[in-house]
């Protein structure tokens, strides 16, 4: 960027998954080359805590659809922002049309659209009973759909609300903001729901390159590492169906939470796998570290279309091969029997086999771990995401408000 710049982020909640470590990470870049950063948000995650290392701004619930108390809650919102003068707003998951509607008009502004919530009213762009992507346009169509697909709210006194709320945000978008998207999928959303080509920017995720240490020769067994919301969605009980299949020398180690943890957990004591598995729960992301070091494959089982999947870059900066379902934005880093393997989504069949291909072959499995670390570093750095951000910061910020 030209010059020191003062950017304000909005965001629903201050930590959690993949979207509050990237902007961590960014913010951390971004401090690093002399930005300053501010974090709006309101919800508080109070196990889950970053150290943003910032200035933060709480305001409850004022990013949500359901606001309380809103017309306070925006003039503390102008007060900040009249304290702060930020150059730029950008703008992640939130969903409060009178807080976006605001925003956009005081200062120059872009959306990361970092999922399918501004778009689905459920969020997961899933036909449920089908367990298949939905391609149909947002529309209050969707509610005739959720009878047959429970792929929302079958209210319509709370489906209806969700589907007006989502159009009229992607209406105030449409006319005042630059959409950010993280894989050539998302973009393809968000074109299908009207979007114009020449609004879409098409910036992928970026992570840190660690430094791999040359590993001495010793034996131990294969370590196979898993990592997400343990929520239906991504697959772990496919996962543990595939691992019975697997070789008996592995171990599979499982980090995250998330409603389904009880269930998942439940699964685990099934005698056949019970001594091989371990569910961590949550770990702070500095700790991920080890384990990424210790693990032998990352597997990705996801069932549901991945945005873009930001666990597989790291993986693949760690020199790791993946097995990764073929879903959503990942084949655009998971590259078939280059840098791992695409797998049907629940075919767990084709899961163990693929897994087992890369245990019986250390060789594959390291030159697809090589291959994974140079697709990073030729496309997936720090370095790469700022410039383009740059100049879309750029040119954004020059018009006048």
């Amino acid at each position: 960027f030209q010059g020191h710049m003062k950017i304000l982020h909005v965001n629903t909640n201050n930590a959690g998954g993949g979207v509050e470590q990237y902007l961590k990470q960014l913010c951390s870049v971004l401090n690093r080359r002399g930005h300053s950063n501010a974090l709006l948000f309101g919800r508080k995650y109070s196990d889950q805590t970053l150290n943003w290392h910032l200035r933060s701004i709480f305001i409850e619930g004022i990013t949500h659809f359901k606001c309380l108390d809103q017309k306070a809650k925006l003039e503390t919102v102008k007060k900040n922002i009249d304290r702060l003068n930020p150059d730029i707003i950008y703008i992640h998951q939130v969903f409060n049309s009178a807080l976006i509607e605001y925003l956009t008009s005081i200062k120059p502004a872009i959306r990361f659209v970092h999922d399918f919530k501004l778009v689905c009213p459920d969020g997961a762009k899933i036909l449920k009973s089908q367990w298949r992507i939905c391609t149909r346009k947002l529309g209050f169509g969707c509610q005739l759909r959720a009878y047959r697909y429970r792929c929302m709210p079958r209210n319509p006194m709370e489906g209806l609300p969700l589907i007006f709320k989502s159009k009229k945000n992607i209406r105030i978008h449409k006319k005042r903001t630059p959409i950010v998207v993280a894989s050539e999928f998302m973009k393809s959303i968000l074109l299908a729901n009207g979007f114009k080509n020449r609004d879409l920017n098409v910036i992928q995720y970026f992570t840190e390159l660690p430094v791999l240490k040359k590993e001495t020769s010793k034996t131990q067994s294969p370590r196979i590492l898993a990592l997400g919301r343990i929520v239906e969605n991504k697959g772990m009980h496919q996962l543990l169906k595939a691992f019975k299949k697997v070789s008996k020398d592995a171990h599979l180690e499982i980090v995250g939470n998330g409603p389904d943890l009880n269930k998942l957990v439940k699964a685990v004591e099934d005698p056949k796998i019970c001594s091989r598995v371990n569910l961590t729960g949550w770990l702070s992301h500095d700790k991920l570290d080890r384990i990424f070091r210790n693990c032998s494959i990352v597997v990705i089982p996801s069932i549901w279309p991945e945005p873009f999947g930001i666990v597989g870059i790291e993986a693949l900066s760690y020199g790791k091969p993946v097995v990764a379902s073929d879903v959503g934005g990942i084949s655009e880093w998971c590259l078939d029997g280059t840098t791992g393997f695409l797998t049907s989504p629940g075919d767990v069949e084709m899961m163990a086999e693929k897994i087992n291909y890369l245990i019986e072959h250390p060789t594959v499995a390291n030159e697809f771990g090589e291959n994974g670390r140079r697709l990073v570093e030729n496309k997936f750095t720090s370095e790469i995401h700022l410039e383009r951000l740059q100049r879309l910061f750029s040119k954004v910020s020059s018009l006048s408000f």
